[in-house]
């Protein structure tokens, strides 16, 4: 997983990954795989079985770290831009299981790859960003949407600005 980033860029936004024990980690008394540790937002903590998973479950919460580090950059006007008319994240968007492997045309349409997107801008971008490293081969495919196809852009450029140099884009690209 880490080789998909340049080793510039992990050392800015990376100091430690825990592993913690299957379904061990809780945020606000609700199972998650992973998060981000407050204090310390250069360290992520994964449960064992996302690691088992093909270290997919990393570029999910690695992207909130970096996040964290730059959210004056993140272009969060864009971002809204791309959501459909009057949708607000959270309401009637209860945390569901994350489910990679989009299916419904009409949440496609919609600019959203999966239910967990709607739940924050955070999850939403998180849900990209996890798309873009861990199944960059989908993600290329999903952007015959047209409002993917932008998310997907948005977050290549801004892990792209963060870094200072382009990396993120030729993923997309290939």
């Amino acid at each position: 997983a880490l080789q998909k980033y340049p080793p510039q860029f992990l050392n800015r936004h990376l100091e430690a990954i825990i592993v913690a024990g299957k379904d061990s980690i809780y945020l606000k008394n609700q199972l998650v795989g992973g998060l981000v540790i407050e204090e310390n937002p250069r360290r992520v903590m994964l449960d064992e079985e996302l690691l088992d998973n093909g270290h997919t479950g990393f570029h999910h919460e690695f992207s909130s770290a970096v996040l964290r580090h730059h959210t004056d950059e993140f272009p969060l006007k864009e971002w809204y831009a791309t959501l459909p008319e009057n949708f607000r994240y959270g309401e009637g968007n209860e945390r569901r299981e994350v489910n990679f492997r989009p299916q419904n045309t009409s949440l496609l349409r919609e600019g959203f790859i999966c239910p967990y997107g709607k739940t924050s801008c955070e999850e939403d971008f998180n849900t990209f960003a996890h798309m873009l490293f861990a199944r960059t081969d989908i993600a290329r495919k999903l952007t015959d949407f047209p409002k993917l196809r932008r998310k997907f852009e948005l977050v290549a450029e801004y892990y792209d600005k963060i870094n200072g140099s382009v990396f993120a884009r030729k993923l997309l690209d290939k």
